[in-house]
């Protein structure tokens, strides 16, 4: 299993970082009664908003997590251990979408990285 990177920051900007729960679900209507409902597979995800602050010095930082996306992920395709925010367990997760991530200048020697993870619960 892939890890997130030792020397990338281990925890997520609270102010940025949002849960949003997966819970699929089938339903209809049968001729009587009420409708029914009931899940649709066993496998919970979530769909998780992070943010990190990335330093050029004395690390690059940005570089390291570059690669780490682009090379070590396959572009971000592939389903890595990431420190959960919460409790810092490993979990499971993937970046999400055709922009696995946006980097944003924050000042000469720092960056702001953002990016959607989906998490196998």
């Amino acid at each position: 299993v892939i890890r997130w990177h030792g020397q990338l920051p281990q925890f997520v900007r609270r102010d940025d970082f949002q849960v949003e729960a997966i819970r699929s679900r089938i339903s209809f209507e049968p001729d009587e009664g009420d409708p029914i409902e009931r899940r649709n597979g066993t496998v919970d995800m979530d769909d998780w908003d992070c943010a990190v602050y990335l330093k050029l010095a004395p690390l690059d930082q940005v570089a390291l997590f570059r690669a780490f996306v682009d090379e070590d992920l396959g572009g971000g395709i592939r389903k890595f251990e990431f420190p959960d925010p919460i409790t810092q367990a490993p979990i499971v997760a993937k970046f999400m979408g055709d922009r696995p991530y946006r980097l944003r200048p924050v000042s000469g020697v720092e960056y702001l990285a953002t990016f959607q993870l989906r998490v196998f619960l």
